[in-house]
């Protein structure tokens, strides 16, 4: 039906010389045909932090089944670390891009094949790095290139005396992420500009509080278990 064609559309927003919604003219058409259309970058463009921005109705089926914000209070001590909400909400949607790959080889699997309602963002460089979790003082650093992650946590006031140390996190600026490996000989990957560092806490659990959590995840696995039959049954 050529006038369903007509409202499958996909958003190139930020940093491209003609941001907007664009119709998508046959199946197939790739990330690197939407930018051409949108006239290119403009100078400004932080190609690092690109990313494409899509919605999961799979993951929204399952989202019921997901262990009940009562465990994660328990293992959290009753204050959650971050805004679980808007942390999905801001990461929980994002397909990391490499341009550069796409550059060297318009065959990459950075290369996708764009979906009705994908949105395209092409940022500015924010010249920053955000620091989150349980450090001294949660705040947004100035970035310095070659920096690793002890610089910024230092700049954020270090560690606390809960701090997981060694189970650090950092999401990169197009939403990928790496975790701290841990080991003196394994270098991290750079932490560019515009990436979240997130230091978690030690998670200790009072012993009268083991079995309710374990109760409670058996539950949750046993609905998950007992849904996934039902859908393979009907």
């Amino acid at each position: 039906d050529s006038s369903k064609q007509f409202t499958q559309t996909v958003t190139v927003s930020g940093e491209v010389v003609f941001p907007g919604t664009y119709t998508i003219l046959y199946r197939g058409e790739k990330l690197s045909d939407f930018i051409r259309r949108a006239g290119g970058f403009k100078p400004t463009a932080y190609t690092e932090g690109m990313y494409i921005v899509r919605g999961n109705p799979i993951l929204s089926v399952f989202k019921a089944f997901a262990i009940p914000d009562t465990i994660l209070v328990r293992l959290y001590k009753g204050q959650p670390l971050i805004d679980k909400t808007e942390f999905e909400r801001e990461y929980g949607r994002r397909i990391p891009i490499s341009w550069k790959d796409i550059e060297e080889d318009s065959t990459s699997s950075y290369n996708l094949e764009l979906m009705p309602g994908d949105v395209i963002v092409v940022p500015k460089n924010p010249g920053t790095v955000t620091v989150a979790g349980d450090v001294g003082i949660p705040s947004t650093v100035l970035y310095k290139k070659g920096e690793g992650l002890s610089y910024y946590i230092k700049q954020a006031g270090g560690y606390t005396t809960t701090s997981a140390k060694g189970d650090e996190v950092v999401i990169l600026p197009n939403g990928k992420k790496w975790e701290h490996s841990g080991w003196f000989f394994i270098k991290d990957p750079d932490i560019l500009a515009g990436s979240v560092v997130y230091v978690p806490s030690e998670i200790k659990i009072p012993y009268e509080d083991v079995w309710p959590v374990i109760r409670d995840i058996v539950t949750v696995v046993s609905s998950t278990a007992v849904l996934i039959l039902a859908i393979r049954r009907f």
